[in-house]
């Protein structure tokens, strides 16, 4: 079994001394560290990482005729208040190109995570 250990996929969780490692590897690879759960590895090195249940997402549907900026601000201040109150620090938004809301959600302190996501440290 060892001589095929290179050769196996192994994720184990993310320890504290994971994550210098992993921010260079992630930052030499244009991506970013963002609450790391679990570290992938392929022999002795890092491939990868996993964010599993650690950053909450939001989804979010108001009506595009109905609803104005100043609704879509006020369920943003819900909710991220409500993230806050359970503890967490960070909340991921999925927003479409088509969305309304979409030209403002960076100028609010989110961060385009490039997939259709945006993250906001709280």
């Amino acid at each position: 079994m060892d001589k095929l250990s290179h050769l196996m996929t192994k994720i184990r969780p993310a320890r504290t001394t994971d994550l210098e490692v992993l921010q260079k590897l992630v930052a030499a690879d244009k991506h970013a560290l963002i609450a790391p759960s679990h570290v992938v590895e392929r022999g002795n090195y890092m491939i990868g990482y996993l964010s599993v249940g650690v950053v909450p997402t939001v989804l979010v549907w108001l009506d595009s005729d109905r609803a104005s900026i100043r609704d879509s601000m006020a369920v943003m201040n819900f909710y991220e208040n409500a993230v806050i109150d359970r503890g967490c620090q960070q909340v991921i938004v999925p927003c479409n190109d088509k969305s309304p809301f979409r030209p403002y959600i960076e100028n609010v302190g989110y961060v385009d995570l490039r997939v259709g996501m945006f993250l906001k440290q709280l």
